[in-house]
């Protein structure tokens, strides 16, 4: 559905449109697309299991597969804050920000960074704090999933 509203797009303007401009409220342009894109990731991650094995649970890949899945919300968050960081915080412009892939490549090392840190530091609150143990339950679910 999205590739034939794609092409119906670009041979009615000419142009091809971003599924960002469909966003708020949600259009079938942009759910499509995200659709689209799930099940494509569906299927890429499907054919590396085949291919790789990742079948198994202490290969690297696979641990990295896992954090990221189990992990998106927090990295989305971060994400955000990085982000937004340079504009509304520091006031300043780093020169990273100038250029998209490198601002895309930063930030997202600094989301996945935080993220790694933050069920790091949560993990050790749990196990080595009363007040982990104690609240382990609540603070599992705020921040660890």
């Amino acid at each position: 559905m999205f590739l034939a509203l794609a092409v119906n797009f670009y041979n009615q303007q000419g142009t091809i449109l971003y599924p960002q401009s469909f966003k708020y409220p949600p259009k079938l342009y942009y759910l499509s697309y995200g659709i689209f894109m799930s099940m494509l990731a569906f299927l890429l991650v499907d054919k590396l299991f085949v291919i790789y094995n990742l079948n198994d649970q202490e290969k690297r890949v696979t641990k990295i597969i896992v954090f990221i899945s189990s992990s998106t919300l927090w990295i989305y968050l971060w994400h955000i804050f990085f982000l937004h960081l340079p504009k509304f915080f520091l006031q300043i412009n780093l020169i990273f920000f100038s250029n998209d892939i490198m601002s895309f490549l930063v930030i997202t090392f600094l989301s996945l960074t935080a993220t790694y840190m933050q069920k790091l530091t949560i993990n050790s609150i749990i196990n080595k704090t009363k007040f982990g143990q104690n609240n382990s339950k609540i603070l599992a679910t705020l921040f660890l999933k």
